[in-house]
């Protein structure tokens, strides 16, 4: 029998509700805002400290910017607009004004890295004789993961070091887990092909379940995904809360759909029971849009679930992804044993 979420439609204001108690650390572990700003090359590192390997990734990544930093991880913000006026990465750790904005109809879009940002960092690591390993929002999302590798490749011509431009194959804090067990592997002194290696099993394994407040938001910008977003504004007319998952090629799927998010948020601990084991080896981590009110009624859900000492930690959904899914989104990330289909 399923968790028993002790809330009602009524209860939970999706206006955002940010009257409830802050989610900077969340729980247990780290959380942070969402994501990093815009620093570029901060992964090239002062010192012999991290090998002879620059790491980079996106701000799909969820890491805030100064957890990013600390561990020598360059930051290579993608472009986001609203209205047509560029939103500022300096402006996203923190991105209540990107979801106040698009609550009052404001339209977000987003675009890749610019090239001469790309171009800037990857040369900088080069010039230093630093091999590069880029991990970023999958090309099955994006077009930008495309562009990197590029650029990437061009730059790289007759150099050589090593540049691994891998596609996380996973978004948001999934996307995180990787980036924050490439920081340990690289650390270790792990090659640059162990660590891809290890990198691609640990993606197999994230899972990501996550529900859409207003389907009509769902916006995907890599290829093949216009049915998916006809339907999501299919489900939109049925007043109904849509949950879907993240498969191992990176298509988003629907799970199953309820007419109330009691019921949704019921069948997501479900599918954490499930899909879980090892749970207190690991970080349960609850994403939320613009919604901290529901993301406590979760947190209270997993420690039901799974006991109450279990490590979780809450994170607001960066804008790179909120621009995607909307506010009122909310999300349940962690590894299985199981991999993805």
């Amino acid at each position: 029998m399923g968790t028993v979420v002790d809330t009602s439609d009524e209860s939970i204001d999706t206006d955002s509700g940010r009257d409830g108690r802050g989610w900077g650390d969340g729980g247990s572990g780290e959380g942070g805002s969402g994501e990093g700003g815009g620093q570029r090359g901060s992964g090239d590192g002062d010192s012999g400290e991290a090998g002879s390997l620059d790491l980079y990734t996106d701000d799909s990544c969820n890491l805030p910017r100064e957890w990013l930093a600390t561990h020598r991880v360059g930051l290579l913000p993608l472009s986001v607009t609203l209205d047509g006026r560029d939103y500022p990465s300096e402006q996203r750790d923190d991105p209540a004004g990107f979801y106040a904005a698009i609550r009052q109809g404001a339209r977000p879009s987003t675009s890749a890295i610019p090239k001469g940002q790309i171009e800037e960092a990857f040369g900088k690591s080069l010039e230093r004789g630093r091999d590069i390993l880029y991990i970023g929002l999958p090309a099955k999302l994006s077009s930008n993961f495309t562009q990197v590798q590029d650029i990437a490749g061009q730059i790289a011509a007759g150099c050589t070091q090593q540049v691994c431009c891998m596609d996380a194959r996973v978004a948001t804090m999934g996307q995180g887990l990787l980036v924050k067990e490439a920081v340990r592997l690289r650390d270790a002194g792990e090659s640059l092909e162990a660590m891809r290696t290890a990198l691609e099993n640990l993606s197999d394994h994230v899972r990501i379940l996550f529900m859409l407040d207003d389907p009509q938001f769902l916006k995907v910008g890599g290829r093949g995904e216009e049915a998916l977003e006809w339907v999501a504004r299919f489900i939109s007319k049925l007043s109904v809360k849509p949950l879907l998952t993240i498969n191992r090629q990176c298509a988003i799927k629907f799970h199953s759909a309820y007419r109330s998010r009691k019921r949704a948020l019921n069948q997501m601990m479900e599918y954490l029971r499930s899909m879980i084991d090892h749970a207190h080896d690991q970080v349960v981590y609850v994403l939320h849009a613009d919604i901290p009110r529901l993301a406590e009624i979760m947190v209270d859900a997993v420690q039901e679930t799974l006991g109450i000492g279990q490590q979780i930690a809450v994170a607001e959904v960066s804008p790179v992804i909120g621009a995607h899914v909307g506010p009122g989104t909310v999300a349940l990330v962690f590894v299985s044993t199981e991999a993805r289909n």
